[in-house]
């Protein structure tokens, strides 16, 4: 049996490219989520080459900025629990 999934990269990069191009802020969020969840497991360099690719390489860096904080926030506590990375 095959299975076919997608990765984080990817699945982060079509949000970026919606908050990018359909103007969604929630994709920008969601996208930043993503990568504060997993940001030890991403393979950076194939983001960064995809974000190149797809033209969207200034909102991948505004979505690592909101990783960091995401990050920082939640080893303080300051977040809402509904906002805090989880521990995966």
């Amino acid at each position: 049996m095959e299975v076919f999934v997608i990765g984080i990269e990817d699945l982060a990069i079509d949000r970026l490219v919606a908050a990018k191009f359909w103007e969604s802020r929630a994709d920008a969020q969601w996208a930043a989520k993503l990568l504060a969840l997993h940001m030890n497991d991403i393979d950076l360099e194939y983001l960064k080459k995809a974000a190149r690719e797809r033209h969207v390489e200034d909102v991948l860096a505004e979505a690592l900025k909101q990783a960091e904080a995401y990050i920082n926030a939640a080893e303080g506590s300051e977040l809402p629990s509904q906002d805090r990375p989880l521990d995966t």
